[in-house]
């Protein structure tokens, strides 16, 4: 068929079409899987899966309706909206934490007050067990000597001497799991106060000449150490998602699960010493588009425990500084994209 002649061809048929538009008052256009445009004024069942646009008589567009989601893409918006609920509660704790802050203390000397009162609480209950310990080793001492004159006399140990024994081992064993529990609590409690005096400060300096509360300026929360970006452009979201997604393979100790457009997550924890880390991009009409950082731990003791620790502490609030560093790092990159 020459050039001619299919231009003729193409002609009618969109003449053909037109006569329809004019005729009905409105008129349905879809593409299907091998790419040929369909226009009818209805969708036959098997077609209803393709994205379609509803035409008015004059040939515009009035309303469209999405391609059907695969059972893949609706399982990744699952994921998504749990990622953005979670995010939403951090976000939710933190700025909370900020208000109760900014309400019970009015300086730093305030806050350092409170350090010196719980250390000394806590000092004062680490003596007593401490006291309490060294009474039960003492104690033992004793039974182990009482046992010992039973042994080189040749006679059996009683009984009821070996249960003490037990008994104040298992004290002894307390007492030490209580001691223990003590210092590190000493230990959270001053890192706790101390992140507190440098979050204080940081919610009361001025900016721009005026004291700026948390509540006012919720990205004062969300950009410090709960694991989230937030995007100044979508060019800048796409260099930003790449440094994440090296953040999360170099971070995580499980491989790669599912790296999509906009959820990269390595497979969930399966021993307790498994940290498996996930990024969402999420998305909002209203919002700037944030990168969202996520830490899992397997449903174990010793696994909530390794996501409550300094570790995976650490590992959250170093997602954002990474972030930054790396764009500062490809600044003539993102200039490059940015120009175009």
């Amino acid at each position: 068929m020459n050039l001619s002649v299919r231009f003729f061809v193409f002609l009618q048929a969109a003449l053909l079409v037109l006569g329809s538009l004019s005729a009905q008052a409105k008129m349905i256009r879809w593409v299907d899987a091998n790419g040929e445009i369909h226009y009818a004024d209805q969708v036959p069942p098997e077609q209803s899966k393709f994205r379609r646009e509803t035409l008015n008589k004059q040939g515009f567009v009035v309303d469209i309706t999405a391609a059907a989601k695969t059972k893949e893409q609706r399982a990744l918006e699952r994921k998504l909206r749990k990622l953005r609920k979670k995010m939403e509660k951090i976000v939710a704790k933190k700025k909370s934490r900020d208000q109760v802050l900014l309400a019970s203390f009015r300086s730093v000397e305030d806050i350092r007050q409170r350090l010196s009162e719980k250390l000394w609480a806590l000092t004062t209950l680490q003596n007593i067990a401490q006291g309490n310990l060294k009474r039960l080793k003492k104690q033992l001492s004793a039974q182990y000597k009482n046992a010992a004159r039973y042994e080189r006399e040749g006679k059996a140990v009683p009984k009821n001497m070996l249960k003490e024994i037990e008994s104040t081992e298992k004290q002894i064993r307390v007492a030490q799991l209580e001691m223990g529990k003590l210092i590190e609590k000493k230990q959270i409690e001053r890192r706790n106060l101390e992140s507190d005096i440098d979050r204080f400060i940081f919610l009361t300096q001025p900016r721009d000449g005026e004291y700026i509360s948390a509540d006012d300026q919720p990205e004062l929360i969300t950009a410090s150490d709960i694991g989230l970006f937030t995007c100044k452009s979508e060019t800048q979201c796409d260099i930003a998602w790449e440094f994440a997604h090296e953040y999360v393979v170099k971070n995580s100790t499980t491989d790669l699960d599912i790296a999509a457009e906009n959820l990269i997550m390595s497979y969930a924890p399966a021993k307790d010493t498994d940290l498996s880390l996930s990024i969402a991009k999420l998305r909002s009409d209203d919002e700037p588009t944030k990168i969202f950082l996520d830490i899992r731990c397997r449903k174990s003791l010793h696994g909530d425990q390794l996501c409550a620790s300094e570790l995976s502490r650490q590992i959250r609030s170093s997602f954002y500084p990474f972030i930054e560093s790396s764009l500062a790092s490809d600044q003539k990159r993102t200039n490059a994209l940015v120009s175009k």
